[in-house]
């Protein structure tokens, strides 16, 4: 069984002229953090799924050409609004796709024939038996999975996928580099510290493939993509500079 992990490094260098002018009314509340999923959080998926795929130069990194046959099925875990699954969906219209997450919002109610979507708590466990998929993705769990829940979850994705299937991470750093003052201070202090309190690791795509390994995967390949974060870096860097402030701005208390 191989494994390939994808980890994106925030890079943030935008020089700013003049002195910083910060409203503190704008400022997010750390005491208690959670990422919502409303409205804005749909949109801000949306653009940051369409950046990712830009970046990457595509939906995913494995082999899946040669690997994929009719038949085949693969696996979303955290699939969000489920666009991942529909676009894979179109491009192997041959394979059957499957989409698992908590939330129950998905992209459309009109999806393609071979996607189907499972609304399911996955620190729990997987509901499929042992060998089902050939192929099993994920992106962007690590503001959702605490740290002591990633290898539980890892085994439960190794006991479902096939013998020589493919796993595929694609991860974000979650603490952006070369950072400016303000964003440095809510990142090192009020932020590590809220999520140190719920076991939640901000940076577990640095150590992902080390958990890949203790949870029985074997050839494990990891590739790196900075991503620029501000108008310096084009239409990607606002993008991201745009989804990095309104996910700042919209945490709200843990329930």
């Amino acid at each position: 069984m191989g494994a390939t992990i994808s980890r994106e490094e925030l890079i943030y260098n935008e020089k700013i002229k003049g002195k910083e002018n910060v409203n503190s009314a704008l400022e997010p509340n750390f005491d208690w953090v959670i990422f919502p999923k409303k409205i804005q959080e749909g949109f801000r998926t949306h653009s940051t799924h369409f950046a990712l795929k830009h970046i990457c130069n595509g939906n995913f990194k494995a082999p899946l050409i040669h690997h994929l046959k009719s038949g085949s099925k693969i696996l979303d875990v955290g699939c969000g609004l489920g666009l991942w699954c529909e676009e894979i969906a179109n491009e192997f219209p041959d394979v059957n796709v499957f989409g698992i997450d908590l939330i129950t919002n998905f992209s459309s109610k009109i999806k393609p024939y071979n996607c189907k979507f499972l609304a399911g708590n996955v620190i729990f466990g997987l509901p499929w038996a042992d060998n089902t998929f050939d192929y099993i993705w994920s992106r962007d769990l690590f503001t959702e999975i605490k740290g002591k829940n990633w290898l539980n979850l890892l085994l439960e994705m190794h006991r479902v996928l096939k013998p020589g299937g493919i796993i595929e991470f694609q991860e974000s750093d979650g603490y952006a580099l070369s950072a400016g003052p303000l964003l440095k201070n809510v990142q090192s202090n009020r932020l590590h510290e809220a999520l140190k309190l719920r076991d939640i690791d901000f940076r577990i795509a640095c150590r992902l493939g080390e958990i890949v390994k203790l949870a029985g995967f074997e050839d494990i390949n990891e590739s790196y993509h900075s991503i620029p974060i501000g108008k310096w870096g084009g239409k990607i860097g606002e993008i991201w500079a745009s989804n990095l402030k309104e996910s700042y701005l919209s945490m709200q208390p843990w329930s």
